[in-house]
């Protein structure tokens, strides 16, 4: 699976440092962030250790695009993914609450995924992250998405 985590803050680092083994996986982060994430990777302490490499200049287009920003910035992150978003890609939401996911439905309708998450995460630097707990994130379709059959997948 190829994809983009759109927003490497606590959550999106966690997201893409957790994806990266099994997938290709680019980030797409701002600033000293992006430069400290391209040379030194993602590291991730506490309820996991582990040390990620990801790709730090997406291209093309994804399998599965994380709006991982906070809900404020969604409709900005949203206008910003859209190239990279194809006729078959998922849009993951891993945002908490349910105002953010009209602004995606509007944008890309059915391929938008709920993805709420009950993980406990804060930077610890521009490429570290301390992750307190991992607890769980679910991936999921709303009741009646895609072609009228939820997708849930624990993690």
């Amino acid at each position: 699976m190829k994809a983009l985590v759109f927003g490497a803050g606590a959550v999106g680092s966690v997201l893409a440092a957790m994806l990266s083994p099994g997938h290709e996986v680019d980030v797409a982060a701002r600033g000293e962030r992006l430069f400290r994430i391209a040379d030194e990777g993602i590291t991730v302490h506490g309820a996991v250790e582990m040390k990620a490499r990801v790709g730090t200049r997406p291209r093309g287009r994804y399998d599965m695009v994380f709006i991982a920003t906070k809900a404020y910035d969604v409709a900005t992150a949203a206008e910003e993914v859209e190239g990279f978003v194809g006729a078959d890609t998922l849009v993951v939401s891993p945002q908490n609450g349910l105002r953010h996911m009209d602004i995606l439905v509007e944008r890309f309708g059915d391929r938008v995924v709920l993805a709420p998450t009950t993980m406990g995460a804060t930077m610890a630097g521009p490429s570290t992250v301390r992750l307190a707990s991992a607890g769980t994130t679910v991936v999921g379709s709303p009741p009646g998405g895609r072609n009228g059959r939820p997708r849930w997948r624990r993690h």
